[in-house]
């Protein structure tokens, strides 16, 4: 499941930011970690003539980082501005759902914020919403658009939970990330092992180096790389980890492809699901690299062990079948 996104639009002066200064604790409070991307003129600084960070820019450098042990900010050129679903992948990992400010003309789903006495009138007669944020009376939405006023943002967070953000089946949000927060850093790893079964003759072009898309078992070592990299991405409980290593080994057997992967890390929470992906990751490429040889493949994965945390280590056993 990808990260929610919605677009709130409004002409100038219609409040929606101040709308979204009501909203972000709401949806903060109920345990959803949010996002917001916001369009801005193309010529604002966020930095200042005289300080270092703009005399780097200044003197020809294409990214300055500036980092504290607050925050961060990241000043870069660009050819093109880009979309916000471009913008939520390459930076907004991690979070549940993106509020992006502006952007009336993209795909994604759109709640207007409209103030009385804007002399342009709604964009809902050209734009088609989920929903509309007034404090007119008087104006009567398309059939299916909801209406709010400003008041009722807590009506809006129930709007955007039941429409983009997990749910119980019963009308509540019950999933959320478990805090990790006050854990201590500690050093953790994870071993996992996988394995596609595959036919003699499929398995004889593998190593042989006969398969049409080329060397799958070096793809599938790569592909494992960027599988546990990108687990946060992929499974939207995990926690964003940075991971210190990644060992993957990959086997042929009489009956298959063999794949292990251990990841490491000092961290607040466990890495099992790293290095599940990253065997999974790596399984799920090699099946794509053959399937075009044999369909029937058939995949399993599972976790040996685990060290570190407060549960301490825990094994299944490497010898186990």
């Amino acid at each position: 499941m990808g990260t929610a996104m919605v677009a709130f639009i409004g002409r100038k002066g219609s409040g929606k930011t101040t709308f979204l200064t009501t909203l972000i604790p709401i949806l903060v409070e109920r345990g959803h970690r949010v996002g917001v991307v916001k369009r801005v003129p193309p010529h604002f600084e966020i930095d200042r003539e005289g300080k270092d960070s703009f005399r780097l820019k200044e003197a020809g450098a294409s990214v300055v980082f500036l980092s504290s042990a607050r925050k961060v900010a990241l000043i870069k050129d660009i050819p093109a501005e880009p979309r916000p679903e471009e913008i939520a992948v390459e930076y907004l990992r991690g979070v549940d759902i993106v509020l992006v400010e502006g952007f009336k003309e993209s795909a994604l789903p759109k709640i207007e914020v409209y103030r009385e006495g804007l002399g342009e009138g709604p964009l809902f007669h050209e734009l088609e919403v989920i929903a509309l944020v007034t404090d007119s009376s008087d104006l009567d939405p398309p059939p299916g658009v909801e209406r709010f006023s400003f008041a009722e943002a807590d009506k809006v967070a129930d709007l955007i939970e039941g429409k983009f953000l997990p749910s119980d089946g019963k009308g509540g949000v019950k999933v959320k990330m478990v805090d990790v927060g006050e854990k201590p850093e500690t050093g953790r790893s994870a071993l996992a092992e996988g394995k596609i079964k595959m036919s003699p003759a499929t398995l004889k072009k593998i190593i042989a180096g006969e398969v049409e898309k080329g060397d799958v078992l070096a793809v599938a070592k790569v592909a494992a790389i960027l599988g546990a990299k990108k687990t946060a991405e992929l499974i939207p409980l995990c926690h964003p980890l940075r991971i210190d290593a990644i060992e993957i080994e990959i086997d042929h057997e009489p009956d298959g492809v063999r794949v292990r992967a251990r990841v490491s890390s000092r961290e607040r929470t466990g890495l099992e699901m790293e290095a599940l992906v990253a065997v999974s990751t790596a399984l799920l490429t090699i099946y794509d690299g053959c399937k075009g040889l044999e369909r029937g493949m058939e995949i399993e994965v599972r976790l040996l062990e685990k060290r570190g945390g407060r549960s301490g280590a825990w094994s299944r056993g490497l010898n186990e079948e």
